[in-house]
C-alpha cells in the first residue's frame, strides 16, 4: 500500500505524466461531450413522443407503427398548436385548417 501511494505521489509529481494525461483526456472529451448531447436528444425526442402519446393517442399509434415516432421531435411546436386548435373544434373543415397552415407557414 505505501508503495503505490509512493509510485502514485511521484506519478502525480512528474510533468511529463501529467501532461500525457491531460493530451489523452482532451483527445476523448469531445467524443464524451458529443456522446452525452446525442443522448440527451434521444431522451427529448422520447419526451415528446410521450407527450404526443398523452395528447393525442391515435397520431402517436400512427407513428408509432410507422416506426416515426421519435421524428415527433422534429415538428412538435407546430403540431402542438395544431392539435389543440383541432381537438377544440377551431375549424370547421379541413380547408380551413389548410388555410389556416397556408398562411401562418407560407406553404
Amino acid at each position: 500500500m505505501a508503495m503505490s501511494y509512493a509510485l502514485a505521489k511521484v506519478i502525480e509529481g512528474s510533468g511529463v505524466a501529467s501532461t500525457l494525461i491531460i493530451q489523452r483526456i482532451s483527445k476523448l472529451a469531445p467524443h464524451f461531450i458529443m456522446g452525452l448531447q446525442l443522448y440527451g436528444i434521444g431522451q427529448e425526442a422520447a419526451m415528446a413522443a410521450r407527450h404526443l402519446k398523452i395528447i393525442e393517442p391515435r397520431y402517436y399509434s400512427i407513428l408509432y407503427n410507422a416506426q416515426l415516432e421519435m421524428l415527433y421531435y422534429f415538428i412538435e411546436p407546430i403540431l402542438v398548436d395544431i392539435i389543440q386548435k383541432v381537438q377544440s373544434k377551431t375549424y370547421k373543415n379541413l380547408d380551413e385548417l389548410y388555410e389556416a397552415l397556408a398562411s401562418k407557414y407560407n406553404v
